[in-house]
């Protein structure tokens, strides 16, 4: 197994915070940071090409109505999720979609990846992935994928994993030794945030398509330990939770919309930041998730100015979990899911997506954040004043954290009930 501790692909991931440092002649050191990237990813590193808009808008469209739809079902806890992750592993699985079939039909649409060629997809992809490349010394970044099927009677197509090796780096693994070296994967690529993503059922699958992002931001300007203070947080319904508030008066980029104030917190050298947005009194978070649109998301985007003003914002720890199958069906994905219908023959035959869970972790303190996501899918058979502002983020508040340079949404959340 290729491994690095700095750069490139480590255990199928690509680590995305400094270079590699490798001799060349003349006894000089040259970084090269594209050793053990997949093939793809590499040339797309070296071209040093702009990403295409498309992926990441269509990516954080995705996201925000996937956000959204789980929002119905939980309302009153916090939702957080990895649009970057959920769309990565279904963007694998898309490609084993037969062409012309309802589940390719079906899936593009969900995706919003209707009218793009599945080579254009994965060369988009690779730009992705190559865009973050060593972005910020001061942010640990990762995107790693891998593939697990049963290798002594694979019923996986070499094509399809061709495809996962040369454009996502996947690593390969042997669905026999499910769930434990998966559960093993998937902690080691999320600095062990996330370790029980899966369970014994992924054995009645053919096979196992993981994403896992990792992503540790230290702010910018840490917040001060000294002014932390025990608060109470105030919930949707009205009653109150106990809460330690981080405090901190500076200038930050930002943003007031309609039904709410934003403000961004930058991590090192701007690169990345945490946006948070924070519904006007009367308002609810779902009124301003309903706004949430890659278009408008663009256009708010575009409004952040610098402000003097003064913020309080929860130190707070949040997992959540779910299966995303009843989400993405109520989203027009449903053909997949169903095996009379599904075709997924360009991974197999006589294949379908038995399921799709999404695992996340958040973690916010003084010094900056901690997030996690994973998405497994498995494979069966068949008015404030003109100069200040005060945000208190003491009641339900979204939050997203995002790329500034390619705009790609890496993960976006409600917090309703921040955890001590």
């Amino acid at each position: 197994m290729r491994s690095y501790k700095i750069s490139g692909f480590m255990a199928g991931a690509v680590v995305l915070s400094t270079s590699l440092i490798a001799g060349c002649g003349g006894g000089t050191n040259a970084v090269d940071k594209t050793a053990g990237l997949p093939p793809a990813v590499a040339a797309a590193y070296r071209s040093a090409g702009t990403v295409p808009p498309e992926i990441v808008g269509s990516n954080n469209d995705f996201g925000f109505s996937l956000l959204r739809q789980l929002r119905t079902t939980d309302a009153g806890n916090n939702v957080f999720v990895s649009p970057t992750s959920a769309a990565l592993c279904l963007e694998i699985v898309y490609n084993g979609a037969g062409a012309g079939s309802a589940t390719q039909t079906e899936m593009a649409k969900t995706l919003n990846i209707s009218g793009t060629s599945v080579a254009d997809l994965n060369n988009d992809n690779a730009s992705l992935q190559a865009s973050l490349v060593s972005a910020d010394p001061a942010v640990q970044l990762s995107v790693a994928n891998s593939l697990w099927y049963y290798k002594a009677n694979s019923q996986v197509l070499p094509s399809f994993v061709d495809m996962n090796t040369q454009f996502y780096g996947s690593q390969i693994g042997d669905l026999s030794g499910a769930p434990d070296n998966i559960n093993a994967w998937i902690s080691n690529q999320t600095g062990g945030k996330i370790n029980q993503a899966v369970d014994i059922s992924i054995r009645d699958c053919v096979a196992a398509i993981v994403n896992a992002v990792y992503f540790k931001g230290l702010w910018t300007a840490p917040f001060d330990p000294k002014a932390t203070t025990s608060d109470t947080f105030t919930l949707q319904n009205g009653t109150t939770t106990p809460c330690n508030l981080m405090h901190r008066d500076d200038s930050f980029p930002y943003f007031k919309g309609d039904n709410f104030q934003a403000v961004k917190i930058p991590y090192g050298t701007g690169r990345f930041s945490m946006a948070v947005l924070l519904p006007n009194a009367g308002q609810t978070v779902d009124t301003v998730l309903a706004e949430l649109s890659q278009t408008n998301w663009a256009a708010w985007k575009s409004q952040f100015a610098p402000k003097q003003g003064s913020i309080a914002l929860p130190k707070f720890t949040s997992k959540y979990s779910t299966d995303l199958k009843g989400s993405l069906s109520a989203l027009g994905m449903t053909s997949v899911f169903d095996p009379n219908k599904a075709d997924l023959s360009l991974i197999g035959p006589a294949l379908f997506l038995s399921k799709i869970t999404h695992d996340t972790y958040l973690s916010v303190d003084e010094t900056g954040t901690v997030a996690a996501g994973v998405t497994v899918g498995g494979v069966g058979v068949t008015s404030v004043p003109a100069d200040t502002f005060t945000l208190r983020m003491d009641r339900p508040f979204i939050c997203v954290i995002s790329d500034e340079k390619s705009g790609d949404v890496l993960f976006c959340g409600a917090i309703d009930r921040p955890k001590l």
